[in-house]
């Protein structure tokens, strides 16, 4: 698919009508079978955990997570930015609004295609879309400031 459709599709899917939830979905959706991936996640950064907003793939997940001070959400919290597993099979993007993480998505990829610096930078583009989401001016339930 060609990045502009995509990109498209993506907005048409995170702004359109509806419950945030169910745009969520939409937008796990398309960014998972756009790009092939195994499993792909949308988090809410909340008080004390990471809400699980929307999913879109295989494999039982957690509805809700502690805020990590580790890990890969532990660094993309504290960064900021993109940070892929060693492996080149996860990569966590945090949603930023502001200075504020206020989530983030969540990919997983068999071995092929791996996710490196393209798929990065595909996925950055899509938090920027995704912050849409929370574009009421309500987070949900907070967000936390880098």
């Amino acid at each position: 698919m060609r990045q502009t459709a995509f990109r498209d599709q993506l907005w048409a899917a995170a702004s359109s009508q509806g419950a945030r939830s169910l745009r969520a979905q939409k937008a796990a959706d398309v960014i998972r079978r756009s790009r092939a991936y195994r499993w792909v996640g949308i988090y809410e950064v909340e008080r004390e955990d990471l809400a699980l907003v929307a999913w879109s793939g295989f494999g039982d997940h957690p509805d809700a997570l502690p805020v990590p001070a580790e890990g890969l959400c532990g660094a993309a919290l504290q960064t900021g930015t993109a940070v892929v597993a060693g492996s080149c099979s996860k990569i966590v993007v945090p949603i930023v609004q502001g200075r504020a993480v206020i989530g983030f998505i969540d990919v997983e990829s068999d071995p092929l295609p791996a996710l490196g610096a393209n798929e990065r930078a595909v996925l950055e583009g899509c938090a920027s879309v995704l912050a849409v989401l929370w574009a009421d001016g309500k987070r949900h339930f907070g967000g936390l400031a880098r």
